[in-house]
């Protein structure tokens, strides 16, 4: 990931407020805390977690001037409505859902100065998937294990984000800044993505025509795809396997072939093992396309 270089400083301060705050009115589709997730306790059978556009989130808090693993919001298609109590700054990135404030268009991609009373609303999804929304600071919620990460599947004591809630967000003693990412260094969003993809623990135990054809293939992400996994539609097949397998570790990117023939792709709330034969492993880059595609859309693989 690259650092994003400084465009813009200004020099004045902004007011001290002992109660830096905002409040979700509605809580919108699927909207999560998230950082980039809590590590090294996959051997414990505990997930990631964490933003499913790692690149997203890393730049909203750039934008604000945040360390890149500060708090914020992961949200999906629309619906998403914030009332803010005190001043503050934001950055809106990943999927183009309509960001409003005050009821007036939102940019993307570059530095918001908020004042207290403004309202943040996501109105309808143009490209994309997920939004990031981080705030100046940071939000301040439950930091389990190392991460303040939401987790879908387990309850870890991470709030969830739901209509009425009020969450803090850190110290706006900094200097403002203005920073604003340029649009060719922005990712594009479309409803179709071909991904790259390593040979996974039992590759070899897939005849070469099922192996050809995975790779040539326009799978449809199903519906029943989530933060957990996205299933993939439109490809049955008799696999013949060698021989079953011990359930054996698993993580974001790894791509299970259950008997169906249909692949499904661990994001980052799956579970930890898992007793699917293991095709391949997408690269981490790749993700971050591949968690901004939505039911329907269209996903090919690339043998690496």
């Amino acid at each position: 990931m690259r650092s994003f270089p400084l465009i813009k400083t200004i020099n004045y301060k902004r007011s001290v407020l002992t109660q830096n705050k905002f409040q979700v009115i509605k809580p919108g589709i699927q909207t999560s805390i998230q950082d980039l997730g809590r590590r090294g306790y996959m051997a414990y059978g505990v997930g990631r977690s964490g933003a499913l556009d790692q690149a997203s989130a890393r730049i909203a808090n750039w934008l604000v001037g945040n360390d890149e693993d500060e708090a914020l919001l992961e949200t999906i298609h629309h619906g998403l409505h914030i009332k803010f109590y005190s001043n503050c700054q934001i950055g809106i990135t990943g999927a183009d859902l309509g960001a409003q404030i005050n009821g007036g268009k939102a940019n993307m991609y570059q530095t918001l100065v908020i004042q207290a009373g403004d309202e943040l609303s996501f109105t309808r999804k143009t490209s994309g998937l997920r939004a990031y929304i981080a705030v100046s600071g940071g939000i301040c919620s439950t930091r389990v294990m190392g991460s303040r990460s939401f987790h879908s599947m387990v309850d870890l004591g991470v709030e969830a984000i739901t209509g009425g809630i009020e969450l803090k967000f850190g110290d706006q003693d900094k200097d403002f800044i203005s920073r604003n990412l340029k649009e060719e260094e922005r990712h594009v969003f479309t409803n179709h993505y071909t991904a790259r993809v390593m040979p996974g623990p039992e590759y070899d135990f897939f005849s070469d025509e099922f192996v050809k054809q995975f790779g040539s293939h326009a799978f449809k992400v199903s519906p029943d795809s989530n933060r957990m996994g996205y299933r993939l539609e439109g490809f049955s097949n008799e696999i013949g396997l060698k021989g079953g397998i011990v359930s054996s570790g698993i993580y974001p990117g790894t791509i299970q072939i259950p008997s169906s023939g249909e692949p499904i792709i661990l994001m980052n709330d799956g579970p930890t093992t898992g007793g699917y034969p293991r095709i391949g492993n997408i690269i981490s880059q790749d993700l971050d396309f591949i968690a901004q595609l939505g039911p329907g859309d269209s996903l090919r693989f690339k043998w690496i």
